[in-house]
């Protein structure tokens, strides 16, 4: 595999993927520690994670095409090995068992990654849950659904016609009314 990657070497502070920029390419983290940081709504970068040696890293923009999700900032000299996604073909087509051994790697990898995001994302969800109800207590409610403000929570038809026939007669009286 290493014939089909570049080898870097970053020092402390270096970006080394930004945050919303295009990418072809994933690193592994051979040595060193990286910040993974994304901006968050006040345009603040917020770490995310903190990757270490053997970590993979820019992997889903290589694979989707899209924006890079989060920034990656070395905390100490690193070195980081880079594979493109034209390298990635290319060992692929020269060495089909070595590229699907890496795919599988990948595959697992980011699955690993969604199941920690989506149980992460369920503990957010229960926090809040949970805060609400603390300071509310329970709410019981219908959020303008199919029934809009219908106190059966229906548009059925008769109820339609019947709503929009008082709403003329009101409009009405109240034109007629000095």
């Amino acid at each position: 595999l290493g014939t089909f990657m570049y080898v870097y070497e970053a020092p402390p502070g270096a970006t080394i993927i930004n945050e919303g920029e295009a990418g072809d390419f994933m690193l592994l983290l051979m040595q060193g520690m990286v910040d993974v940081l994304r901006r968050n709504r006040y345009n603040y970068p917020s770490r995310i994670a903190v990757a270490h040696s053997g970590h993979s890293l820019g992997e889903m923009s290589m694979f989707d095409g899209e924006p890079r999700f989060a920034s990656c900032v070395t905390l100490e000299n690193s070195r980081i090995a880079v594979l493109t996604r034209d390298a990635l073909m290319l060992v692929l087509g020269e060495d089909p068992k070595l590229g699907n051994k890496i795919l599988l790697k990948l595959v697992q990898l980011l699955s690993e990654r969604l199941r920690q995001t989506s149980a992460k994302l369920v503990s957010s969800l229960e926090a809040a849950r949970d805060e609400v109800k603390k300071l509310w207590g329970g709410i019981d409610i219908l959020l303008n659904g199919a029934g809009g403000n219908h106190p059966r929570g229906t548009t059925a038809t008769e109820t339609w016609e019947g709503a929009a026939k008082a709403a003329v007669t009101t409009a009405a009286s109240a034109r007629s009314t000095p």
